[in-house]
């Protein structure tokens, strides 16, 4: 598995994967009107302008992803999908770890939403039914 910061030119694949990923929680919740699945290819273009986008690949096939951007010296993490098949194997936390790494020459503090699901994750690691955030 590689990880390195994704292109703009990935986006239709993330966005893919992204709506793949939150199937599970919108059945769970019976609601598909959630911004992952509704954001459009436009809207996560857009969104590689101002965020920075990391993405774990297998054979040139993306199956992780992670983005984050800062707010004054804040790095705010945002969506981590990991490919159903592909969860519990440490990749969001991997995914986790190099969004940090990446960040943490340029900030003073990780968001604590961060810290909860890193904390989260380790917690729920090893199970069968880990959320995807």
């Amino acid at each position: 598995m590689i990880i390195k910061r994704a292109k703009s030119k990935d986006a239709k694949e993330i966005l893919d994967l992204q709506k793949l990923a939150y199937e599970s929680e919108a059945e769970i919740y019976n609601d598909y009107t959630i911004p992952p699945l509704t954001q459009t290819l436009k809207d996560i273009r857009t969104d590689f302008e101002s965020q920075v986008f990391l993405k774990a690949s297998v054979d040139r096939r993306i199956i992780g992803s992670v983005r984050a951007r800062t707010r004054q010296e804040t790095c705010l993490i945002g969506r981590l999908i990991v490919h159903p098949d592909f969860q519990n194997h440490g990749i969001g936390t991997k995914l986790m770890t190099e969004i940090e790494r990446y960040f943490s020459k340029i900030v003073t503090r990780v968001s604590e939403t961060s810290i909860f699901i890193k904390s989260w994750a380790t917690i729920s690691s090893g199970t069968k039914e880990s959320p995807v955030i």
